[in-house]
């Protein structure tokens, strides 16, 4: 083959290696999704959907469904109603000229008026189907209107990336560990109750509230954990390494402040006589971080103890909250205890599964805190 034969055969080869992604779409002319929200429809009696879309303004293109007070924002929320996610999806791709793009999406947000009568099935059948959905998007419950959580005053904020921004860099005993959408789904194909993370919007701030708990029958929503209670759930099963615990020393009449640094939980299952119980050891390390006192009395022996004594008061009073709350109003096993009867007590647990949260919430859970104190941070000496 001559020089200019094969100059003229890579040059042809070449072509197909430059040309790029033959089906590749500008960003500009995407609607990228980043958020989410579902809400009742509340202007007709049929159980409709009011779906709202959060998309990112990466391009100055307007529609029909803009207005002045979302064009200087950095996102744009585009609402519509249907019978379905999809349905509305599509309606609104009829309106805007750049169609949904649904791999950035970050955040689903469900509105309690909605999870209360429909089951999360149904309400993920979507987003849990559609291969080009994102199964990192996260997963949580409003107890409120989901399109107000996903709307800000502040020009700087995009809501879907300040919520799971928050839930993936915070380590609290106030906010649950974050549930993603591929997390979900062996929990929604298992019947199994759990806990998702409550937010609200008050006045113009995301406040995170409890916890929202999910019944593992029906899927649907029973109700809430409060801010204290949800604090009991995560002691009781050590699901962080951090946060505080704020108590107030009536004696002395000030409140003083201790900052996890370490938090374990050992649940033991003990079956007896065909009867299962618990047993709950709990062990916290920290140090104090604020007292609202002049004086500096915390670092006497006979203060500390007693200062430990009245945390391990405090953390037992929202563990039993907390417990009473799930097994006498909502029996249900939310806190994942189904695990250890597993592993420990197979046989046992082939058969009850089908019935655990009625067996969750007779069974006896005993549970002990054990709190030391390490230091004070930096005082006076």
């Amino acid at each position: 083959m001559s020089t200019i034969n094969r100059f003229i055969l890579l040059f042809i080869i070449s072509i197909f290696f430059l040309s790029g992604c033959w089906s590749s779409t500008d960003i500009e002319h995407l609607s990228m999704v980043i958020g989410v929200g579902l809400d009742k429809n509340q202007d007709t009696d049929q159980e409709d959907l009011a779906v709202t879309y959060q998309v990112a303004n990466v391009t100055d293109t307007t529609s029909s469904l803009e207005n002045s007070e979302q064009s200087d924002k950095p996102y744009r929320n585009y609402e519509e109603t249907g019978n379905s996610l999809l349905k509305s999806a599509y309606d609104i791709n009829y309106k805007t000229p750049n169609p949904f793009f649904t791999q950035h999406q970050r955040l689903i947000v469900i509105s309690s008026e909605l999870a209360q009568q429909t089951s999360l099935q149904e309400l993920l059948d979507h987003f849990i189907r559609n291969p080009e959905s994102r199964a990192s998007s996260m997963v949580i419950i409003t107890d409120g209107v989901a399109r107000d959580v996903l709307e800000s005053d502040d020009p700087a904020d995009i809501p879907a990336h300040l919520i799971t921004g928050i839930i993936q860099t915070s380590k609290s005993s106030r906010i649950l560990e974050p549930i993603s959408l591929v997390n979900l789904l062996p929990k929604l194909n298992t019947n199994t109750s759990f806990l998702l993370q409550n937010v609200v919007k008050e006045e113009d701030e995301i406040t995170f509230k409890g916890a929202a708990v999910i019944n593992g029958t029906t899927l649907k929503l029973m109700g809430f954990l409060t801010e204290s209670d949800l604090q009991g759930a995560i002691w009781l099963t050590a699901s962080t390494d951090s946060g505080i615990i704020n108590v107030y020393d009536e004696e002395k009449e000030h409140s003083i402040v201790y900052e996890i640094n370490s938090l374990k939980s050992d649940i033991t299952p003990t079956l007896k006589n065909n009867e299962l119980s618990f047993n709950v050891e709990i062990e916290s390390e920290g140090w104090v971080s604020e007292v609202f006192n002049e004086s500096d009395e915390i670092t006497k022996e006979e203060q500390l103890d007693k200062l430990e004594k009245l945390l391990k008061e405090q953390v037992e009073s929202y563990i039993g909250n907390s417990l009473r709350k799930l097994q006498e109003e909502f029996q249900v096993d939310a806190i994942d205890f189904r695990k250890y009867v597993r592993i420990n007590y197979p046989t046992y647990w082939k058969e009850h599964k089908d019935n655990w949260d009625e067996i969750f919430s007779q069974t006896a859970i005993e549970y002990d805190v054990n709190i030391t104190v390490t230091d004070y941070g930096m005082v006076d000496k």
